[in-house]
Formats: structure tokens, sequence, C-alpha cells
């Protein structure tokens, strides 16, 4: 059962004070957000398929005064997230927060795509988080609730792209994990919530050519391309107890791209009956 908030304080609210917050991803978006919630007072552990990208997180979070833990981990190795799963309740007693940023993607024309790619982005994106959440939603039911946030996409309701197929079909998945289960385990007081992403300016977005760029911002009613600071504070706002009725539900921050991109007519061209 959720618990009922009884405080009209922000600090305690929004507090993130001595929580355990894993954070499966050390990328852009995941650095940030860790990175913002071990300012906020969250003990923080990345996961990362690649230990120097995290490491490289670490380093720069000490020249900041703050801390954080790190672990090698593939999602796509079951026995691996097991075991790296283990070995962090073990240490640490407790995961009262999970942030599934992990993910990869592909362009290609929908009937040319490999299926060793096709594979690859699957088992990333969306077999990657069943088995993270698996794992630490056993741990959350153990300690009495937590907090699970997974990372979709406005490519898991809308085709973005003419050329991420697998992508979206990948990131619709995760919109329909965080569904099952945050029904499934709302007894035992976990709620799941999905941040779904517009275009996002972080390192899976570079090596467009010509005016792409250009192009993505003109979809967008704010005017640009999505910051990974942009996403911060829902994500501290869905760990803590802020958000204590909010469950199963998918968020779009995309600055307006899912509110309609309307045809704009110039004045002299509309005609009134």
């Amino acid at each position: 059962m959720s618990e009922v908030v009884n405080t009209s304080k922000i600090s305690e609210l929004f507090s993130l004070e001595g929580k355990v917050v894993l954070v499966v991803g050390a990328g852009g978006l995941g650095a940030y957000i860790g990175r913002g919630m071990a300012m906020n007072g969250a003990r923080v552990i990345f996961t990362n398929t690649t230990l120097g990208k995290a490491e490289k997180v670490q380093a720069e979070m000490k020249q900041e005064g703050l801390s954080c833990d790190i672990y090698q981990l593939d999602v796509t190795d079951d026995a691996q997230v097991r075991a790296v799963v283990a070995a962090i309740a073990g240490k640490y007693g407790r995961i009262d927060v999970l942030v599934n940023t992990a993910g990869i993607g592909a362009h290609s024309e929908p009937e040319n795509y490999p299926p060793e790619v096709v594979r690859q982005v699957v088992d990333v994106n969306l077999n990657g988080t069943i088995f993270i959440c698996r794992e630490v939603g056993k741990v959350m039911m153990e300690q009495g609730g937590g907090k699970i946030i997974n990372i979709g996409s406005i490519a898991g309701a809308y085709c973005h792209t003419y050329l991420s197929m697998p992508y979206e079909c990948s990131k619709a998945a995760v919109h329909q994990l965080t569904r099952s289960l945050a029904v499934t385990w709302a007894k035992y007081n976990i709620d799941v919530n999905c941040i779904a992403p517009t275009w996002v300016y972080t390192p899976m977005l570079e090596g467009f050519q010509g005016d792409t760029y250009q192009r993505i911002i003109e979809q967008h009613p704010a005017g640009r391309i999505a910051e990974p600071s942009d996403f911060l504070g829902l994500a501290i706002y869905l760990s803590t107890s802020a958000s204590n009725y909010v469950t199963g539900q998918v968020i779009y921050v995309d600055g307006g791209w899912t509110g309609g991109r309307p045809l704009d007519i110039p004045m002299e061209q509309r005609h009134v009956r």
C-alpha cells in the first residue's frame, strides 16, 4: 500500500537525504541525474558497461566534493545483473531508488536492419531494463518499498525518425513494462514510473551531419533540444515522498514535441469563411 504523505514541507517532501540510489548507465543523462542526487544527500551508485566512463564521472564528482560508488555491469548479462545487484544490496543494506538510463540506438531503413543490430538494441534497452527491475524489485519487496524510474522516449509513442525502428519498438515496450510492474508491485509499495525524453543533447546525439540539429530544434515549440539538466527535477520528484501516489506513469519531457507540430500557414494565405 502506498504511504500517505503527512507533511507540507518541501524539505521533507523532496528529501533524498541518505537514500541509496542506483543509477544504471553513467552516460550523459545518468551522470547528470546521479550527480544531482548526490548533491542533495543521496548515496549514489553508478553501473556502466565500460568502467572507464563510470570512473570519469566518479573523478569529476570527487573534484566537486561529492562521492559515488561504481560497478561494471553489462545489463544484458542476467547472471552479472544478479551478482551486481546482490553485491550493492549487501554493501548498502537497501536500494531505495533505481534509475534505468542505459540504452543504445541505431540508424537504418527498417527493411535493411541486420538481425544482430535489432537483437542488440532490444537486448540492451528492453531486456536489460527487465533484468535490472526484476532484481532490484526483489530487494525493494524485502525492504518494504522503493522507487523505480525507467527512461523511455517520445519514440516509444511516436515515429520520430524513419531510421530508428528497433529503438522505437524497444522504448514502447519499456513504457508498457513500466505500467505492468507498477500495477503488479503496487502492493509492495514500489512506485514504477517512466520519464520519456525528446531528443537530448548527449553523446548519443553526436555525429549528425548538415542541418540535422536545426531541423530537430525546429520540431520543438520550446525552441531547443533538451539538456540533461531538464530531467533532474522530475527524477528527484519521482524518487521522493512527493510522488508516493504516482505510479505507472509515462511522463514526457519534450519541450512540447508531443503536443503537436502544426502547419504554420501565413496569414495572407488563410481564408476564413
